[in-house]
């Protein structure tokens, strides 16, 4: 799932800017920092459904053509589900 977010994120870029970067931009790492912070004391089961939310945020900012906020929502996603015990 996580993994997923940043593919899903460099895509978005590629399409924006017709190349992927390597995501090492300062506003990246804000995001994924302002993110994690928020999170930082959350259990597994409770980043479920923020990322779910990120998740539709993301599918209607792309749907748009808002690829800024689209990404930040992959990011949001990544870093809510990078630490998630893959279920089944």
């Amino acid at each position: 799932m996580a993994d997923d977010a940043l593919f899903i994120t460099s895509q978005m870029e590629r399409l924006e800017k017709g190349k992927a970067t390597s995501l090492t931009s300062s506003w990246a790492r804000s995001v994924v920092e302002e993110v994690a912070d928020r999170a930082a004391n959350t259990y597994e089961e409770q980043k479920l459904n923020p990322a779910q939310q990120a998740g539709l945020r993301l599918q209607d900012a792309f749907d748009r053509g808002d690829f800024v906020t689209a990404q930040e929502a992959a990011l949001e996603v990544h870093v809510l589900t990078r630490d998630v015990s893959p279920q089944g």
